[in-house]
This record gives C-alpha cells, sequence and structure tokens, in this order.
C-alpha cells in the first residue's frame, strides 16, 4: 500500500528503522491471526 511505505520513507527519512513484514490474505485494518506471534514477541520484548 502505497501510504504504508509512505510512513516507511518518513520513519527511514528522519533515521528511525521499520520492519516491515508481510502477511498474504490478510488484510491491514484487523491484527490478523498470522501475525499473532511476531507481534506477542515484539511486546514481550517491550515489556522486557
Amino acid at each position: 500500500m502505497a501510504w504504508q511505505t509512505g510512513y516507511v520513507d518518513a520513519v527511514e527519512g528522519f533515521g528511525g528503522t521499520v520492519e516491515v513484514r508481510d502477511y498474504p490474505h490478510d488484510d491491514h485494518f484487523s491484527l490478523p491471526q498470522s501475525c499473532v506471534g511476531d507481534a506477542r514477541a515484539w511486546l514481550n520484548k517491550l515489556r522486557g
């Protein structure tokens, strides 16, 4: 999606980093079932 790549470009332009993953057959309007494991791992990493 063009707006998503625009956000990535903007963040990287400010010196940030973005990890991009593709979850085929899932829409971007909800938390797809296929990314629950990745999301949980990321949140747990933030918790320390």
